[in-house]
């Protein structure tokens, strides 16, 4: 039967919404210390009182956005009555990646559309303005992407009474802060564990009982994408796998969802990304290019592979070197790229230990990039770069 024998009412989900990563249950599974954890740091502002700042950290895809968001839907749709009243503002780095871009878009959460021939610190004063009439929970997404951090030394100098919270994969992104900025902040620390298989299980079938009507999952399907998901580490490449083996099984006019629906939807996973390939710079892109070529890794493509990507990387740091960058840019990019396509390079190496020399020759390499870097920088490097290949 095709698509066209299919009445609405036939449809396996009751709620495919649900299966979005950006959708927020009223609970999130197996985070309630973390949550608590968040929101003692907001709660000083419903006392009248400036909040306490706080660094957010863990792997990819474990929770850490969904469980700030969570408290700051709270904040905005249960206000206390009694307590003042409190802004909440949240910034995704990965675009508005300077301070000039970050507040141009507070300005737009706060109202103000006029931004155009306005510079960085007229942009600040308008928020300074506004913001201090009030409290603030400032929610910094991704703060690791940022270029610089001059707009943490303003929001935390010049705003009255306010929360910070950055969100980072990698917490030793902190410790290249300037120092001024550090010995100001003194952020709290909620650090996000990857979950459990256990509790990887109860949150895809928690979604399950949100997104499909009941029954239909064959408990085999259900465990291939378990399994599927622990190995990526990542919930949201599993709730991928959940809603594209319901279209597979709908597809097919199946009233249940079996493992062959789920077999189909895993061989769709590396057509999966985070983020859009359009919102990464061109010479990103082009490496995104290479590393999704070379998804299918055999003996002859593990050397191509790490010939060709890390003789482009040592361009993009020629070109760090020359632009006088401070930060690691091109550490960013290939770790960027790697959580984009999905692709763990270590995996490879494991099953191929003849190139254990090749290996130990690009560990010198990236030794010697990051040295000639900054020495400031070379641990920070080293614990990202061999994270996103792990």
């Amino acid at each position: 039967m095709g698509l066209k024998d299919l009445s609405a009412g036939e449809s396996l989900f009751k709620n495919e919404d649900s299966l979005d990563p950006e959708w927020l249950p009223k609970n999130l599974p197996f985070r309630e210390e973390q949550h608590h954890g968040i929101a003692n740091c907001i709660k000083p502002l419903l006392q009248g009182r400036t909040g306490r700042n706080c660094i957010i950290s863990g792997a990819p895809g474990i929770g850490k956005t969904a469980a700030v968001k969570l408290v700051l839907k709270e904040l905005e749709e249960n206000p206390d009555v009694n307590a003042p009243d409190i802004l909440v503002l949240y910034v995704n780095c990965w675009q508005k990646n300077t301070t000039y871009k970050i507040f141009a878009d507070l300005c737009e959460q706060l109202g103000y559309k006029f931004i155009q021939n306005k510079n960085t610190e007229d942009l600040f004063k308008l928020i300074q303005n506004m913001v201090n009439k009030k409290s603030a929970v400032f929610a910094f997404d991704e703060v690791d992407k940022v270029e610089d951090v001059d707009f943490l030394y303003n929001i935390f100098t010049d705003i009255l009474k306010k929360t910070i919270l950055m969100i980072t994969n990698h917490p030793q992104w902190y410790f290249a802060v300037d120092e001024r900025i550090r010995s100001r902040l003194m952020p709290e620390k909620i650090v996000f564990q990857s979950y459990s298989t256990g509790e990887i299980a109860g949150i895809l079938k928690h979604r399950i009982e949100f997104a499909f009507s009941p029954g239909l999952w064959d408990d085999s399907a259900l465990n291939l994408i378990v399994d599927k998901t622990v190995a990526s580490g990542d919930i949201r490449a599993g709730l991928h796998l959940l809603r594209e083996a319901g279209l597979s099984a709908e597809d097919q006019s199946s009233r249940r969802i079996l493992v062959e629906h789920a077999e189909k939807a895993l061989s769709k996973l590396s057509d999966f990304s985070i983020k859009p390939a359009d919102a990464l710079a061109d010479d990103a892109r082009v490496i995104l290019q290479l590393v999704k070529s070379q998804s299918r890794f055999t003996r002859s493509r593990v050397v191509l592979l790490l010939t060709r990507l890390f003789s482009g990387v040592l361009k993009l740091w020629k070109r760090a070197v020359l632009l006088r960058l401070r930060r690691l840019w091109v550490a960013r990019r290939v770790l960027r790229l790697l959580l984009l396509t999905r692709i763990s390079l270590w995996t490879s190496f494991r099953y191929y230990f003849v190139f254990f020399d090749k290996l130990k020759g690009l560990y010198n390499f990236i030794v010697c990039c990051a040295v000639l870097m900054h020495k400031r920088y070379s641990v920070y490097f080293f614990q990202n770069f061999f994270s996103c290949i792990q």
